[in-house]
Parts: structure tokens; sequence; C-alpha cells
């Protein structure tokens, strides 16, 4: 199994990887440091950490993923700010990018034949035939979306079997499955990472706030997200999953090293909330435990189907998290 594990601006995840790299699982990095707009001593400082990465061994791929552009890429304007960026990416020998956004992979691919693409999960190729459509414009790899995949074992084999790209899911963002407004929360992000137009606001992430909510009114949820453990590794690898990405962009350094710790280890011992991003932004996260030990065996009871079984009726979840999950009543 390949890992695809963030990098900081500062080069302190990565000059802290090579003793918990024995087996050479983390292959890639990945970020977006913002090179065409940085100035100056911050474009060198971050061409210079890029290049240590490549020095170590690992590949980097720049995020450029945002669902929706506001359709600047098909402007005069947009093609040559783009065109600068991939440029630099190309002078400074990056290896791959991440894109949602079509006409960004036709365009890359006609204009920088070179670049290796992968698809970003914000893109939702959520189906075998979605995937062979990225697939025939020649990407290289594909993160499905964990809300509607990780959990569908029986499309994870037909994808193996279906496709030469390769295979990534995301381990750690615990986003409910089968979530209905993952869609609009993509779109959501993409207009906030470029910012508003009106510097002086900021946008409200309602989606997420609203997942919060749903999480904490009903904590079976928390069971019921996409997480893939690290003792769970080994069964998406015999699915045929190539690839692991770990979230966590805005999350301190050390903790990030914690948890590619754990996956390269394939163990954690304690609070199964100590991997998830959103658990460090989330107010009272860390008063929820949920026993990673007593999720041995979890997905290999998951019923047949999941996605096409209404939770009401199931109940396997429910029952996991009445002897697994704690939560400290206070919070809600």
């Amino acid at each position: 199994m390949e890992f695809s594990v963030p990098a900081d601006g500062d080069g302190k995840i990565i000059s802290g990887l090579p003793s918990k790299n024995a087996t050479g699982e983390i292959k890639e990095a990945y970020g977006n440091f913002l090179i065409s707009d940085a100035i100056r001593d911050e474009a060198q400082e971050t061409e210079r950490h890029i290049g240590s990465l490549r020095g170590e061994g690992f590949r980097f791929n720049y995020l450029l993923d945002a669902l929706c552009l506001d359709n600047l890429e098909f402007s005069r304007k947009g093609q040559k700010r783009l065109r600068r960026l991939l440029d630099r990416l190309m002078e400074i020998k990056i290896n791959s990018v991440t894109v949602a956004n079509l006409y960004l992979v036709v365009w890359i691919k006609k204009n920088y034949p070179s670049m290796s693409i992968t698809v970003s999960e914000a893109a939702n190729v959520d189906s075998l035939n979605r995937a062979k459509f990225w697939e025939n414009l020649g990407v290289d790899k594909i993160t499905f979306p964990g809300p509607a995949v990780n959990r569908n074992f029986s499309l994870i084999r037909q994808l193996k079997g279906s496709l030469k790209c390769k295979i990534q899911l995301v381990a750690n963002n615990a986003c409910v499955c089968n979530c209905p407004v993952y869609i609009n929360h993509s779109l959501v992000t993409s207009h906030s990472s470029r910012g508003l137009r009106d510097k002086e606001e900021k946008a409200f992430d309602h989606n997420l706030s609203m997942c919060k909510l749903r999480r904490l009114e009903r904590p079976v949820n928390f069971i019921r997200a996409d997480w893939i453990r690290p003792e769970d590794v080994s069964f998406y690898e015999k699915l045929g999953v190539d690839s692991i990405k770990l979230s966590g962009g805005d999350v301190p350094s050390d903790i990030i090293l914690k948890i590619i710790n754990a996956y390269i280890l394939r163990h954690h011992q304690g609070n199964l909330v100590d991997l998830f991003c959103f658990s460090y932004t989330m107010p009272g996260s860390m008063r929820i435990f949920i026993d990673n030990q007593k999720l041995d065996g979890f997905l290999e009871g998951m019923p047949r189907e999941c996605d096409l079984t209404s939770c009401g009726k199931c109940g396997y979840c429910q029952m996991t998290a009445s002897h697994a999950l704690k939560i400290d009543k206070g919070i809600l």
C-alpha cells in the first residue's frame, strides 16, 4: 500500500518521516503553497522545500482541485494565470497535480502532457462508469469520494478489476457515509480556498457546521462515517486499493506525524477520534471517545450492500456505538 501525506510549508512533517518510513510506503507528499502568488523569498523557500522532498525520494503532488473556478479557466486572464502556474510547477519538477475540474484535465493533458494527473475526491467519482470516463481522459490516479465508496466493497472490487489507473481512498476525513450535501460542500470549499472578493469578510462553512450538529445530535454518525482505521489498511489492500491519502492540511505538524505513524504501523491504541482531522477544529470533539480496539472486525461484520440498506432497519452501527462509543453529554 502506498500513502500520500500532507506537506507543510516549513518541512517539519517530511523531516520527521524517515524513521517512520522504513517500509518505504510513503510515496507522495501533497500541498498547495501558492507558488505563483508568493513573494520572492517565500517562493524560493517553497521551492527548496519541494527540492528536499525529491531528495528524500518523495513525489510531490500539487493541489489544484477546486471544483469551481468561477469560469475563469475559460477566460484569457484565467488561462494566463494557469499557464504561469503550470510553467513554474514544471520548472521545479512537480510530479503531479490533483484536479477536480474536467476542463483543467483536458487543458493540462494538451499543454503539459508529461504532467501526471490525479482526480480529486471532490469530482465525486462514485461509480465504475464515471471512473472509466476520467481514465479515458488519461488520468493516472483517481481519489474516490469516501462517503460513497469507502464502505462499498463490491464497487471497490469492480473498480480494481476494470481500471488501469490507480485507486486511492482518503482514510481520516470521517465524513458521514452517503452524505447528502457532499457536492455542495465541495463547491463551498472551492470558493473559500480562492478567497472572497471582499477580503474583510470570512466565509461561513454552513455544511460543516450542520455536519457537526448532526453528529452531536446523533452520535451514531461517528460510527457511520467513512473512516479507515490503521488496522484495516490491509483489508482495503486486499480489495485492490493502491493508495491511502491522509488528510490534515490544517492540523499541526506534530499531530500529523502521529497520524502518519499510526497508519504506517497499522495500529492505534485508544481513541479513534485522535486520527480524525476535524477533531482538532470541532469544539468538544476531544470529549468523544471511540474505542479503536473495540472496532476490530467491524468491517468484516458489516452487512453486504451497506449503501443500499436503510440505517433505521439495519442497526449494525447503532449496535457498535453502544459498546465502542462514549460521549460526554455535557457537550450536547
